[in-house]
């Protein structure tokens, strides 16, 4: 990555930034001038000490001990500042990190899931999002105070000397810092391509060991554990094989950068021993010089070694503007049209429905009525319903009364048509707070109790003793399959959409509990579309609409689909 273009990168991650967290900036410029100057101050070390020796060398013992005492105090001063530092690039590092990780878990959650990849594991994701949060604070404290200090001290240090031992002395010590940094920036081909391999296995290696861990009793079931710590292991070595490889490339560079410094260090000793010798200058001279040199030493070497972190976060940054360079749909008021409203489908068409001709389906559901969607496995039930609820890509209309789909925004849209999935999505929590998920008001008890009415979720909720407030564990897991869908239910009904869609909402109910689910749904008097495999729950819609090679078209149900006592799911 070029400079310009890595500077775009970083001032469209810090706008991100502003918008979380305001005061990070002006906090970073308010410490960076107190480490400015406190740099400035630290560059008087090697002078105080070499006037000490010059004072103490012509007997002025009292001056001497005084400028010793400073020298001390200015030394000491300037080692409490550089830990003070450090813990203020921590704890700004933390603020930068927070706001801008806020900011990319904004734009993810509001970007349209439609735009989604889904081939991303989430493990990457989660990769890729530590390491962008991570890499912009870390980077503004390197260049803020790391780079600016080395700067501000090379530049006073050569004055001191030039005005204690003339232009020759300080001109070494320009030369071979400025050689030292000439020869670290040759390195950054290599830091990039070393970089670039190294996020490479790290990213496939936390996917990896985040999706194994999600299928932790399917791998028990197959006694396939000793398969997945011998692939764990695969991914782990070809990491750490990339890491040793990368910065042995890498030390055999940097020590040769370090004998550069030697070199100087060597040169600006010689010159400066001659001076002596011929009367223009001191033991204090010397003195002086070599405290410059390894003073700048341990900076010129950090600077060497940060390269490579550097390297890191500008790779970072194009993974985040990346990011926020994707749609991402502003927060805004979700407003109902007028109810009711026929919900109006013309030639819809969704990747992946294999309908018999081909032909774009084009239907309409009338206020209160049920559309059922049915067909054999693969058939792309899931991707119309998806296309209904703006979760996948599609062509053609969707409309509910003045309100389209194709014009209205995705959060104005869910406020009028929501649904369940077919593999429901609980948040580890309680019972409530699944229930008023995306609820910005208290929730009314009496709505709250007839959504679960609704749902069949009373005698859940009367069951348990804590009621309300049982605890749900990640994903559901300590909910049964039922219980997950009904729960998903009322959570959709408290949102009191026009439409409500469902899929396969009784694929793991008994027959009793789905005929009252179903008889509860009705008296809601919603419009509601549900894709089943049930003939007993397709008996209860107005219209079917079937999928499959053989027919693709929707017809009124009189009787075609018979009320069958047994489940037929597939």
């Amino acid at each position: 990555m070029n400079l310009p273009v890595a500077w775009q990168h970083y001032r469209r991650l810090l706008a991100a930034l502003r918008r979380h967290h305001p005061r990070a900036l002006a906090q970073l410029g308010m410490i960076s001038l107190v480490v400015c100057l406190i740099s400035s101050a630290s560059i008087l070390t090697p002078w105080l000490l070499k006037q000490s020796l010059d004072q103490l060398q012509d007997q002025q013992h009292w001056p001497g001990i005084l400028t010793i005492s400073a020298y001390a105090l200015c030394w000491g001063a300037s080692q409490v500042a550089f830990f003070w530092k450090n813990t203020l690039a921590a704890s700004l590092s933390a603020s930068f990190e927070c706001g801008l990780g806020l900011a990319l878990f904004e734009h993810r959650i509001r970007q349209p899931w439609r735009t989604h990849n889904p081939q991303e594991p989430a493990g990457e994701t989660l990769a890729i999002f530590r390491r962008v949060a991570g890499s912009v604070g870390a980077l503004t404290c390197n260049l803020s105070w790391g780079l600016l200090p080395i700067v501000i001290e090379l530049i006073g240090a050569a004055w001191l000397l030039t005005l204690s031992q003339g232009g020759q002395i300080a001109l070494v010590l320009l030369l071979t810092m400025a050689a030292f940094f000439g020869c670290s920036l040759l390195t950054v081909r290599v830091a990039r391509d070393v970089t670039r391999d190294i996020h490479h296995e790290s990213t496939r290696l936390s996917g990896h060991l985040q999706e194994r861990l999600g299928l932790i009793p399917t791998l028990q079931l197959n006694n396939a554990q000793t398969q997945a710590m011998q692939q764990a292991s695969q991914y782990c070595t070809r990491w750490q094989d990339a890491v040793i490889r990368g910065n042995r490339r890498l030390g055999t560079l940097y020590a040769g950068k370090i004998l550069l410094i030697s070199a100087g260090l060597l040169a600006g000793l010689l010159l400066s021993t001659l001076a002596i010798q011929q009367g223009h200058g001191s033991l204090g001279d010397l003195v002086m010089l070599n405290a410059y040199m390894i003073q700048f030493a341990m900076p010129m070497t950090w600077l060497a070694g940060s390269l490579f972190d550097m390297q890191r976060h500008l790779l970072a940054l194009e993974e985040g503007v990346r990011w926020l360079s994707t749609d991402c749909q502003p927060s805004r008021p979700a407003l109902h049209p007028a109810l009711p409203a026929t919900l109006q489908v013309a030639a819809l068409q969704v990747a992946a429905l294999q309908v018999g001709s081909g032909a774009p389906l084009s239907f309409s559901v009338p206020p209160g009525q049920w559309l059922g969607l049915t067909g054999p496995s693969g058939t792309g039930k899931s991707r119309v319903l998806d296309a209904l609820l703006k979760l996948s890509g599609y062509q053609g209309s969707i409309c509910l009364g003045t309100c389209c789909a194709e014009t209205c925004s995705d959060e104005t849209w869910h406020a009028l048509v929501t649904g369940v999935r077919q593999q429901p999505q609980l948040l580890a929590g309680s019972l409530r707070d699944n229930l008023t998920l995306g609820l910005s008001q208290p929730v009314d008890a009496q709505l709250l109790q007839r959504a679960c009415y609704l749902a069949c979720l009373d005698r859940l909720i009367a069951d348990k003793p804590e009621g309300w407030e049982h605890p749900v564990s990640p994903e559901g897991g300590n909910l049964s399959g039922g219980e997950r869908m009904r729960l998903a239910i009322a959570r959709a009904l408290l949102h009191q959409p026009a439409v409500l869609i469902l899929d396969e909402p009784t694929a793991a109910l008994d027959s009793e509990t789905e005929r009252q689910l179903l008889a509860r749904l009705r008296s809601s008097g919603l419009t509601i579309i549900v894709a089943s495999h049930s003939a007993y729950c397709l008996q209860q819609c107005e219209q079917i609409l079937s999928l499959g090679p053989a027919e693709g078209r929707i017809h009124d149900n009189n009787g075609l689909l018979p009320c069958d006592q047994t489940h037929e799911h597939g």
